[in-house]
């Protein structure tokens, strides 16, 4: 047995992966935009990030000790992130590796843009491009709309008017 924090734990800790991916959400909470999907229930919405938050819960949930892993995870998330410690001066990729790993993996996972799409937009993800090339294009057919229901309003007032015999 071991105390920490006043805890008393009889079993070892969980090992692996799990304190850098809890460790990654908070990069992705700060950088990643919410994107709402859908309302539910009045003010509860649906986001991007909904399904992610959720799969990390039910992992923070699996296990009796995980909280532990988690939430160191979390902590060192948020140093890193902060810059309060300094901790991403100390761990980064050399610029040699990176000029390395450039020239021998970029060639091999590159490809070149899509040409057969246009360009509208800057948006962060495939979604959001999409998304903003749907309100445009809907934009446009709505505008055209308007254009020929003015243009038939027009001629159908010419018509009454020369009907009459009214000449201005």
């Amino acid at each position: 047995m071991w105390y920490s924090f006043g805890i008393t734990a009889s079993r070892n800790l969980p090992s692996g992966f799990l304190a850098p991916v809890f460790a990654l959400f908070v990069p992705f909470y700060c950088s990643i935009p919410r994107v709402q999907v859908a309302h539910i229930l009045g003010p509860l919405s649906i986001t991007n990030k909904t399904l992610i938050y959720i799969l990390g819960l039910q992992l923070f949930t699996s296990g009796s000790y995980i909280w532990i892993v988690a939430i160191s995870g979390l902590i060192s998330g948020i140093c890193y992130n902060s810059k309060i410690l300094q901790v991403h001066q100390v761990l980064y990729i050399p610029s040699w590796m990176a000029k390395f790993c450039s020239w021998t993996l970029e060639p091999i996972f590159s490809s070149s843009e899509p040409t057969t799409e246009a360009r509208v937009g800057m948006g962060a993800t495939v979604d959001i491009q999409r998304q903003q090339r749907m309100e445009l294009l809907d934009r446009q057919l709505m505008l055209s709309q308007f254009a020929q229901a003015r243009r038939q309003r027009q001629q159908q007032d010419g018509n009454e008017d020369g009907q009459y015999g009214f000449c201005v």
